[in-house]
């Protein structure tokens, strides 16, 4: 939904959850996507160098 350019009031209210989680969700994505593109550039390929941010 964000990609679609959905607002996060819009995302939490169809999902049935807070904008707030909406939120932190989506910081958790782009920490998660900006630690693969580093491990990526650094070493040409994807790599498993970050943290899991499942915990």
């Amino acid at each position: 939904m964000a990609i679609n350019g959905s607002g996060v009031r819009d995302t939490g209210r169809v999902l049935g959850i807070s904008p707030t989680t909406v939120i932190n969700e989506l910081k958790k994505v782009g920490r998660y996507r900006s630690c693969q593109l580093s491990i990526t550039r650094a070493t040409g390929s994807r790599g498993s160098g970050c943290r899991s941010l499942s915990s």
